[in-house]
């Protein structure tokens, strides 16, 4: 049985989720080689200011840098996170010829996790992977009974 819905759809999810790995890995990155640097000229300004004291300026820097690298943690969550689901969304992909109901599992298993985890930042490419998993499970091969056609097939001539 030709599947080609659930393929365009499994490896548009795909190669979505790719590019997103690839631009939040990069932000990851980025933001982490920023952290000190960026700390350290804000606690300069801060100190410059008449109207902050050094405890307000100590303070707010310690707070920023706490949620700095807060974010770069959960940037790299993210990004294993999606990983992951790119690695089973091709496993799935690849088997959806050979074996569909494990191919819908996998792409269900993938575009659901990376949903919840994700906590819906990977909407598009989750949605995707989730409705080529339910196509996988849903279908049925069309039953022929003692090599007969399908009677409610279109006859050739």
């Amino acid at each position: 049985m030709k599947r080609t819905g659930e393929k365009i759809l499994s490896w548009i999810g795909n190669v979505i989720n790719i590019l997103m790995v690839i631009v939040l890995g990069f932000a990851a990155i980025s933001l982490s080689s920023l952290g000190g640097d960026f700390e350290q000229e804000l606690m300069n300004e801060l100190q410059n200011d008449p109207a902050v004291t050094g405890e307000d300026a100590q303070m707010a820097a310690d707070m920023l840098g706490m949620m700095g690298s807060t974010f770069v943690g959960i940037t790299w969550f993210a990004v294993i996170v999606m990983i992951v689901g790119t690695v089973l969304g091709i496993i799935g992909a690849i088997k959806i010829t050979n074996n569909a109901k494990t191919a819908g599992i996998l792409l269900l298993v993938a575009g659901g996790g990376m949903l919840l985890l994700t906590l819906g930042t990977t909407l598009i490419q989750s949605v995707l992977l989730i409705i080529a998993g339910i196509m996988c499970l849903a279908r049925k091969p069309r039953v022929t009974v003692n090599n007969e056609p399908d009677p409610n097939s279109n006859p050739q001539p």
